[in-house]
């Protein structure tokens, strides 16, 4: 070989070597741009509850509740559940009243704080969720005063009537009165020997019922099914307490 070919095989190699180290930091520097320019996928986080809600909803009860289980849940649906565990934080009317151990991250998890609660009190409601990624749920439980409230409603099913009876702060003898037309479901034991059949019809009767209102804040419901000669569902139901005074049910909607 040649003096010439070996100089220009030599200049060759030499600009291809500065030539791969130029492409080689090119190269370098746009992976590791890319790798900067790369978002960072946060972990997912879900805080969820049955009751509790981002706009503090606000739920009103009737005087005979009693407690309220509210749910925590560290999941949307079955898709969308938490990847990171976190701690929950109960206030009640800003005090804090409890702390619930964080759920295992990347199950399905439900997490669940009993609250006690009175007739005539409000409640106001807050879990913090903390897990790194933090939210809050909140709701306000308005619980009405004690009554001595006594209501029926009576509910048209097509092949039957059902007639609801509650009371509030009140209990004893509950007698209902009811048209013709009407058959009492004799699978409920406290209407079994209620006989209203007569000339071959159904006639109006009455029923007595000693044991579903023995306590305050009770109810029953009583089911009649519809005869041939039904045209009414107008019921009479009063209540007597121990001490022989009577009461006529109030008309209302089922709270």
């Amino acid at each position: 070989m040649n003096k010439t070919r070996k100089l220009l095989l030599g200049t060759g190699v030499a600009l291809l070597s500065i030539a791969l180290l130029f492409t080689g930091g090119v190269v370098s520097k746009y992976v590791n741009e890319r790798a900067a320019d790369a978002p960072v996928q946060s972990a997912e986080f879900y805080f969820e509850s049955n009751y509790l809600t981002e706009d503090n909803h606000e739920y009103k009860l009737n005087s005979g509740t009693e407690k309220i289980v509210i749910e925590l849940y560290n999941f949307e649906n079955e898709l969308r559940i938490s990847k990171v565990d976190c701690e929950y934080t109960v206030k009640v009317n800003g005090i804090e009243v409890k702390k619930l151990e964080a759920p295992q991250s990347n199950l399905p998890s439900t997490r669940s704080y009993e609250l006690q609660v009175e007739a005539g009190k409000t409640y106001s409601v807050i879990v913090e969720a903390n897990g790194g990624y933090k939210k809050t749920l909140s709701a306000t439980f308005v619980v009405a005063k004690a009554a001595d409230g006594f209501y029926m409603n009576v509910s048209d099913k097509g092949e039957y009537v059902l007639l609801t009876v509650w009371t509030e702060n009140l209990s004893g003898t509950v007698s209902i009165d009811f048209p013709a037309g009407l058959i009492p479901d004799a699978t409920d034991p406290r209407m079994k020997e209620v006989y209203n059949y007569s000339e071959g019809m159904y006639v109006s009767g009455q029923l007595e019922d000693k044991v579903s209102f023995v306590k305050s804040f009770s109810s029953h419901s009583y089911r009649f099914f519809k005869a041939s000669n039904f045209n009414s569902s107008k019921f009479n139901v009063t209540i007597a307490d121990i001490n022989g005074s009577t009461r006529q049910a109030t008309d209302a909607n089922i709270p």
